[in-house]
């Protein structure tokens, strides 16, 4: 069991990459963080989860998450309506 530390409220959505050691969370604080992933091949070693980037959606919650099935992009669906999509820069 890993407790995700970053996040203040309930982890909401998660999604990960199909291509990438990435995924994304969402909770009920309205922040968005992308984690990279390290899983070793010894299993008494626990995983390394790297927070990369945080977002917060401004005046609403973010309620589903999707990443792009090649780049290192990813969709937010938040509670206004409104699809953000973000780049790695």
């Amino acid at each position: 069991v890993h407790k995700l530390k970053p996040h203040t409220g309930s982890v909401r959505t998660i999604q990960f990459h199909a291509k990438y050691p990435l995924f994304a969370t969402s909770s009920a604080d309205g922040k968005t963080i992308i984690f990279h992933n390290t899983i070793y091949d010894d299993l008494l070693r626990p995983p390394m989860l790297v927070p990369v980037k945080s977002l917060s959606a401004r005046g609403s919650r973010p309620t589903s998450l999707d990443f792009h099935k090649k780049e290192a992009w990813f969709y937010i669906g938040c509670s206004d309506g409104n699809v953000r999509l973000h780049q790695n820069k």
